[in-house]
């Protein structure tokens, strides 16, 4: 059974967000088709960026803490849902934090090939501006968002609204095709261009790593982000 992920950015050990995901969760296993697993970042040790670049020029975080465990879970799912309850009409500082962690993975698309989905968790605001966010993020590191979905608590039902998220979830899971939108042609393009055919330090100050990256040989040969994936995922089949 293939697996989903659903990060839930808070800090709060009853944090409300993740009640609402359980039901989502439970449903979605209901099925017996996918395997899901949640995670709260507050119950993980993990430090705030230190903006040190290191990530950039070596491709790995001069910070060991629980973040590597996040990390390896995002890897091993094919699907990861993205939610956040909304603070001050925005993401928490839990989830802006894991983004910031993972910024050098946006520099290489590094969850290409992955499908996802984002919800905002509010009492009644926000949920246009905590949405956006989580699908620009998402898009950034690769993942094609096939839908945003959102929980007010003033208004919705927690059954009912669980189980029609957890439907569509389904739903756009089986009904899609490719792994490609625009917005991820126009990221991946970006890339290409602004990297390629730099090759030294002083080209881009400290990102050796993504010069690396971006100038690999099968990278300069394909043309869309549709054919990115699928040599991507040719290379994690080896």
């Amino acid at each position: 059974m293939k697996k989903i992920l659903i990060v839930v950015g808070s800090n709060n050990k009853c944090s409300k967000t993740k009640k609402f995901m359980e039901n989502i969760k439970k449903n979605i296993e209901n099925t017996n088709k996918y395997i899901v697993e949640i995670i709260l970042l507050g119950d993980y040790k993990i430090e705030f960026c230190k903006g040190c670049g290191k990530c950039f020029s070596t491709g790995e975080c001069s910070i060991v803490d629980e973040f590597i465990f996040i990390k390896e879970k995002m890897i091993s799912s094919e699907f990861i849902i993205l939610a956040s309850p909304v603070y001050l009409n925005s993401i928490t500082g839990a989830m802006k934090n894991f983004f910031d962690r993972l910024a050098y993975w946006n520099h290489l698309m590094m969850m290409s090939g992955k499908l996802g989905f984002v919800l905002s968790f509010t009492g009644l605001t926000g949920i246009e501006e905590t949405n956006y966010f989580l699908r620009i993020r998402s898009s950034e590191l690769g993942i094609k968002v096939l839908d945003s979905f959102y929980f007010i608590e003033k208004i919705d039902d927690i059954d009912y609204k669980s189980h029609l998220i957890s439907k569509k979830v389904i739903e756009s899971i089986e009904c899609n095709y490719g792994h490609s939108n625009y917005n991820l042609e126009e990221n991946f393009n970006y890339y290409k261009e602004f990297y390629c055919n730099k090759t030294t330090v002083e080209d881009l100050g400290h990102s050796d790593n993504e010069i690396k990256f971006w100038n690999q040989d099968w990278i300069k040969k394909v043309n869309s982000y549709q054919e990115f994936v699928m040599e991507i995922n040719k290379l994690r089949r080896k």
